[in-house]
């Protein structure tokens, strides 16, 4: 009791029935959140502390301090549970509010939201859920299985996964995601997207900016978007719409190619297919040259800015 008592008054903290309040001043350069289970709202707040709402059994939650920040870890067998089967029943919903320093999170079991956030975050889960809205710090995500995505988010992200939905809309940032499998999904956002995924399908639309692409198998489809876009691919059905300021430099080995022109005349044309055919609209013409075929000029129409280079050993090329 002694030593209870002792812990609580050198952190410093206020419980009452449903919140816990930790004072954090200027004194801490970092917060770190360890949880399992639970789908928690992450705030800023306004005053330097951070507050915990709705929490249903206080005395499970712990604070100190670590490597000048401040660690608030919930279960007092964290240690434990972090590497245990836990049930997909019901979570514990409870809302953080924190000043605006360096966030990271970690546990398992987690879904997680982040609102309206200045913070720069780091997320380490084993399996949950991560969502952003209007988050403007850089977000570092490493999420072994489960769902990503974020509205209007205006800061770098990274994303590390093994089975991942990422879905990003509405953003003006620079993603770099590396997965295993699963799906993604780009929708009306500006940056440099950098994606390399052995399986899984892949979506660009309305993108600004460029993109580098590398993925094994699945499908890639890229439409109404612009900038350029390296793409390389092994067992992919790879699906491109122009634009008029749309450039595709692609590399595959397997799969099948389909470019539309949208409309888009004078589109540049470099094809060079070592083992499929090349299919091009009417009048133009492939050329075979030993076991390659290739072809190189614009479609007919006003000259664009628009380009297709692509090196295929065994996908067909159909420009449309």
């Amino acid at each position: 009791m002694i030593v209870k008592t002792l812990i609580l008054l050198l952190v410093g903290y206020r419980i009452n029935a449903q919140n816990l309040e930790l004072p954090v001043g200027t004194d801490y350069t970092s917060i770190q959140i360890r949880a399992t289970h639970h789908d928690i709202k992450f705030q800023e707040s306004a005053m330097s502390k951070i507050v915990i709402v709705g929490v249903k059994d206080k005395a499970l939650w712990n604070f100190r301090r670590e490597d000048g920040g401040v660690m608030v870890m919930e279960e007092r067998n964290y240690e434990e549970k972090i590497f245990s089967n836990i049930s997909e029943g019901g979570k514990e919903k409870i809302v953080i509010r924190v000043p605006s320093i360096p966030l990271q999170v970690m546990g398992t079991g987690l879904d997680l939201s982040f609102e309206s956030l200045k913070n720069s975050v780091k997320v380490i889960v084993f399996k949950g859920s991560v969502k952003g809205f209007k988050t403007q710090g850089e977000m570092r995500i490493f999420l072994n299985v489960g769902e990503v995505s974020f509205d209007a988010h205006m800061a770098p992200l990274f994303l590390n996964g093994s089975q991942v939905k990422l879905a990003v809309k509405n953003s003006n940032s620079d993603l770099k995601s590396t997965v295993y499998s699963g799906s993604i999904n780009l929708e009306k956002s500006a940056g440099h997207e950098s994606i390399f995924s052995y399986q899984g399908n892949v979506t660009l639309n309305q993108i600004t900016g460029s993109s580098q692409i590398e993925l094994s198998k699945g499908v890639l489809s890229i439409v109404q978007s612009q900038g350029r876009h390296d793409i390389v691919t092994d067992d992919v059905g790879v699906d491109l719409k122009a634009t008029k300021d749309s450039d595709f430099n692609v590399k595959m080995k397997n799969g099948k190619l389909s470019y539309a022109s949208s409309g888009v005349g004078g589109i540049w044309l470099n094809l060079n297919s070592k083992e499929a055919d090349i299919y091009l609209p009417a009048p133009l013409r492939p050329v075979k040259v030993k076991s390659e075929i290739f072809y190189k000029g614009r479609t007919s129409g006003e000259k664009s800015s628009s380009r297709l280079e692509v090196k295929s050993v065994n996908a067909p090329i159909i420009v449309r």
